[in-house]
């Protein structure tokens, strides 16, 4: 499960948190894959919605 949670800071910017749950011990693989995509995805995020194309 992902959870992303908005939240309005000064000066106009928003905080935005990810939490993705669910994983068991026999997921470890996928756990560690998965952090790894998040970075680069939420990298990418920041990115381009900061507009910096």
């Amino acid at each position: 499960m992902v959870t992303w949670t908005l939240t309005p800071v000064d000066g106009g910017a928003t905080h935005v948190r990810m939490e993705q749950s669910g994983f068991g011990p026999q997921d470890e693989a996928n756990y560690h894959g998965a952090s790894f995509g998040w970075q680069r995805n939420l990298g990418e995020l920041e990115r381009v919605a900061g507009g910096l194309q």
